[in-house]
């Protein structure tokens, strides 16, 4: 919406997004996934195994904010972290939560009240002759969505639509843990910025690993990741060290939610 009204006056808002978060926790499943019925909302909640930690949500709440002001808060923490131990019969600590994260579900506007009742389909809209929106959608329909914008735009341009990533590989992850794990970082971390258009420290210790998720966060590898972006991208000193303290604050502003609710 904030895009949209740059080109000018609109009628109403495009979306009405809720904010949804997760927790990253020591490991509480190892083979199989687990649905959870709430017992606070009856909202289905997930437990979902991934290496060597577990990721729980998700939340459902309206948000009205800045998206550059998105983050787990304490009482969406306590919502999940209430629910887990209530089905896993146990009590968190402050050293079994590694990390949370949220995010803002871009839903089409709706006059349903309840956030879990706006429907998850997603929506193409064009609104000039060159401008497209896609809305809606979720994680596991990303590549559907973003085929529909492809034959869109592809179609505006009157150019042929040749091919698509249905089938393509996800790319490899970095290689944290192999004995040569300097020469793996270093191979993880150019590929990232010559292919996938890291641009910042964040772009590819949270989005293009799961570095910021797993125990420790990242910062044990920090400085390793600065040197590497600051020798190709020729930060200067400043520069490298503006970016190593940002993403430090990160994640000193996720704990800080986190120990509000586990001091």
């Amino acid at each position: 919406d904030q895009t949209v009204a740059l080109t000018g006056p609109h009628d109403h808002s495009v979306l009405k997004p809720t904010q949804g978060i997760h927790l990253i926790t020591r490991p509480l499943v190892s083979t199989h996934a687990l649905l959870i019925s709430a017992a606070s909302d009856n909202r289905v909640l997930f437990v979902i195994p991934h290496g060597d930690y577990s990721i729980v949500g998700t939340t459902d709440t309206p948000y009205s904010g800045s998206p550059d002001s998105v983050t787990a808060t304490a009482p969406d923490i306590q919502y999940l972290m209430n629910e887990v131990e209530r089905v896993f019969d146990l009590k968190l600590t402050r050293s079994d939560i590694y990390a949370t994260f949220a995010g803002l579900r871009p839903l089409a506007n709706s006059v349903q009240d309840t956030p879990a009742a706006i429907s998850r389909d997603h929506e193409l809209i064009r609104h000039s002759e060159s401008f497209f929106s896609i809305i809606g959608g979720k994680y596991t329909t990303f590549r559907s969505m973003s085929e529909d914008a492809a034959k869109a735009i592809m179609k505006r341009l009157s150019l042929p639509f040749l091919n698509s990533t249905r089938t393509l590989p996800l790319g490899p992850g970095p290689f944290l843990n192999h004995e040569d794990r300097l020469t793996r970082l270093s191979e993880s971390v150019r590929h990232s910025i010559a292919n996938e258009f890291a641009c910042h420290i964040s772009d590819y210790l949270r989005r293009r690993t799961d570095a910021f998720f797993r125990k420790g966060n990242g910062l044990e590898i920090v400085d390793e990741v600065a040197a590497i972006f600051a020798e190709v991208l020729q930060w200067t000193p400043e520069q490298t060290a503006a970016e190593t303290e940002a993403y430090r604050n990160q994640v000193a502003t996720m704990h800080a939610e986190i120990n509000l609710v586990l001091p």
